[in-house]
């Protein structure tokens, strides 16, 4: 499965459509006009919310996003991603075995329990990279799509933390 994460070049909110391979609309993510931590929440088209991210409040050195799990009607931290020193990323948090490795051009890996699940990389072309955001996201296991595209909202989350 391939999904396409794009934002908006102008949006109130930060909001956007995640897309399938075929160009059909997937997912919503939606974000707050005004969010000190760049609160965004992630929907399915039939309204219902998914999960939500958040950059934390205060981050000096590396960059941090909480992902919440919001399905099921409770809301419950799943993880928290750390920006890396280096190449490195820091998944933590609830006994989580999730690794990422790679670079945000050549691909960033997610693996759990050691089974990649997951591949995602920014869009190389010159409005991808310049104007706005735009992701390709390859999910290996169709169960944690809904994951691994909150996980793509917090990668973007942290680039913006770095573009500031």
């Amino acid at each position: 499965m391939v999904f396409y994460i794009k934002n908006k070049m102008v949006s109130w909110g930060d909001g956007s459509y995640v897309l399938d391979e075929n160009g059909q609309k997937a997912y919503l993510v939606k974000g707050r006009v005004f969010s000190a931590t760049r609160k965004k929440f992630i929907y399915d088209l039939q309204g219902n919310l998914l999960f939500s991210v958040r950059n934390k409040y205060w981050t000096f050195f590396r960059k941090s996003v909480y992902i919440y799990d919001h399905r099921g009607g409770k809301k419950q931290l799943l993880c928290r991603v750390k920006a890396p020193f280096f190449s490195n990323w820091k998944v933590v948090e609830n006994n989580i075995d999730l690794e990422l490795k790679g670079r945000f051009l050549d691909g960033i890996y997610a693996k759990l329990k050691g089974y990649d699940i997951g591949k995602f990389y920014l869009d190389r072309s010159f409005a991808a990279v310049f104007i706005r955001d735009a992701y390709t996201l390859e999910v290996v296991d169709p169960m944690y799509a809904e994951f691994l595209i909150a996980l793509v909202v917090a990668y973007d989350n942290i680039r913006d933390q770095h573009k500031d």
